[in-house]
């Protein structure tokens, strides 16, 4: 007759249904219970490793006797240390899933403390190492944070900036009524640029090093244009006094002391008493209003001199440059330029045309020719006492008392190296040019 199953739940597992069957009577069911019990109480540590779903575990906990009973063992059996050594040969009932064998590999490794913890799967653990790879590229990426500078070290980011940080009650506090006069100018025409106007007074030339992207430091020098009004010293740099694309050679700035330039400023040095200023950018503002409001050959402008040469002349007219020579400024003929023109000369012109974007003025047209009438003042055969201007292939040009020039020879009883330029002689009236607008004569003698 079959054996009844127990209704003990150590029948639910096949170590304990072997050891039923192998005990013939009711006696050794006590016994087996209890060494089955003894053998879940060794193997406590190794029931926390497994999952929850194996029913060894449950069982275990819930029978797990005292200490004295897990000493105590009926005679006859040998108590066995180590759930590894019972038979599991047996299938498992039918519906029970297999149980499957305890082993160090298939347990999962307990994180040690202050570890993160790791994965038991492989793409959790290869999902885990791709977001810690994206996390130290991400922290490599980010460069730390700057620390701001100290509020002592930022200073303005411009002229402008740094010119409206001032605190002009407190520096223009003493000022005489002449410096605050100048001042007033100067913040003027900082602020809307407007166009003052000075008086170049000497070239100072600065030089200062500069490191190039490559690292290498080159010394450079740059010559200014030095104006001072009152008290304020006002520099013009030389890449600011010429036009874009009419720069004239750096000795030219030297012929330039004396000249009267317009100009803007473009920074101020408050504490300091000096400013930096533009010629070019006045030029700008003078050339738009020129050719606005030009009207050739009516209007008589006014020019500057800027520069004098022995055979040429450079005027600033409107916001131009122009280079006039000899015929342009007078009708007499000028052997040396600079014998009768400085810079900072006012010379009044006539607008004779625009040409190419540029005024052409005449300074000799702005008065009648001379030679209008030179007919009836100096008639032929006539003496005149004029001025050698000069000598040129043998001629000598000689001023009348009226501006005309007269192209004269020598007479017969003298040299030419009994005359020099400048000195007074007698001129004999020989021929009138109508043409050319020239008179002809011969120096008899020397005054």
């Amino acid at each position: 007759m079959p054996r009844k199953k127990s209704e003990s739940p150590l029948t639910e597992h096949p170590e304990q249904e072997i050891m039923s069957e192998l005990a013939g009577d009711s006696g050794l069911e006590e016994a087996i219970s209890t060494v089955v019990d003894t053998e879940s109480a060794d193997t406590s540590f190794e029931s926390t490793a497994l999952s929850a779903e194996d029913p060894v575990e449950e069982a275990a906990i819930e029978c797990s006797p005292s200490p004295d009973e897990a000493t105590a063992a009926p005679d006859g059996l040998e108590q066995k240390s180590d759930i590894s050594e019972i038979d599991r040969t047996e299938p498992p009932l039918p519906g029970e899933p297999p149980i499957a064998e305890p082993n160090e590999e298939s347990l999962p490794e307990m994180p040690v403390q202050g570890d993160p913890p790791r994965p038991t799967s492989k793409p959790a653990a290869k999902a885990a190492k791709t977001r810690a790879a994206k996390t130290k590229k991400a922290n490599l990426a980010e460069p730390p944070p700057e620390e701001p500078p100290p509020e002592d070290s930022q200073k303005p980011k411009n002229a402008r900036q740094a010119f409206y940080s001032l605190d002009f009650r407190t520096l223009d506090r003493d000022l005489s009524p002449e410096q605050e006069q100048e001042w007033n100018a100067i913040y003027a025409s900082f602020r809307s640029r407007s166009i003052l106007t000075g008086t170049v007074i000497g070239v100072d030339d600065h030089t200062f090093d500069i490191t190039e992207e490559d690292g290498i430091i080159q010394r450079r020098s740059v010559r200014s244009l030095v104006i001072i009004g009152y008290r304020v010293k006002v520099m013009i740099p030389e890449t600011e006094v010429w036009a874009v694309g009419e720069e004239n050679p750096r000795y030219a700035i030297r012929g330039m002391v004396g000249a009267k330039v317009d100009y803007v400023i473009m920074s101020v040095d408050r504490e300091n008493d000096c400013a930096v200023a533009s010629r070019r950018m006045a030029m700008t503002k003078q050339r738009r209003h020129t050719l606005q409001t030009a009207r050739a050959g009516r209007d008589i402008v006014t020019c500057d001199v800027l520069l004098v040469s022995r055979k040429t002349l450079m005027v600033g007219c409107g916001g131009f440059d122009l280079v006039l020579t000899q015929r342009d400024l007078s009708y007499t003929a000028i052997a040396d330029l600079r014998g009768e023109y400085k810079p900072g000369m006012e010379l009044r012109a006539r607008l004779l045309d625009i040409q190419d974007g540029k005024p052409v003025v005449s300074v000799k047209e702005v008065n009648p020719n001379p030679f209008d009438g030179a007919d009836q003042r100096h008639p032929v055969g006539c003496r005149r006492q004029a001025v050698i201007e000069g000598k040129y292939a043998g001629g000598v040009f000689c001023r009348l008392p009226d501006d005309t020039t007269c192209l004269c020879l020598y007479s017969n009883n003298h040299y030419d190296a009994a005359f020099e330029t400048g000195d007074t002689v007698l001129v004999h009236i020989t021929e009138f040019n109508y043409n050319r607008k020239l008179i002809y004569g011969r120096i008899v003698g020397k005054r």
